[in-house]
């Protein structure tokens, strides 16, 4: 990674890569993303995350001046079982999932 500027407004850009983590008590496999600072924005493009047995896609960016916040990102083959979200005592959900989220907006 390469950054200058100032806290309020950094300038920069390099890539991460992250392998056998853990976000939110959940496994994550790896995580690859390219980051960029320009115009008080952080902005991860091509991110590519393996998880739950799926994967995740796409772009998502943070502006640090108006705490505006957007997204773009796809999933695929997610193990619907492996969500402790979805279970209930009386009804497991089961089978593989997709989705497609993309949104705009402020903190």
């Amino acid at each position: 990674m390469q950054a200058a500027g100032t806290k309020a407004n950094p300038h920069g850009s390099g890539h991460f890569s992250v392998t056998a983590a853990q976000a939110y008590g959940r496994p994550v496999k790896s995580l690859t993303a390219n980051l960029a600072f320009v115009n008080h924005e952080a902005q991860l493009d091509d991110i590519q995350m393996q998880a739950m047995r799926g994967k995740v896609a796409g772009s998502a960016a943070y502006n640090f001046g108006n705490k505006n916040v957007r997204f773009d990102l796809t999933g695929e083959s997610i193990d619907l079982a492996n969500i402790p979200e979805l279970q209930m005592p009386h009804l497991q959900i089961g089978g593989v999932g997709r989705f497609t989220a993309k949104g705009a907006g402020t903190l």
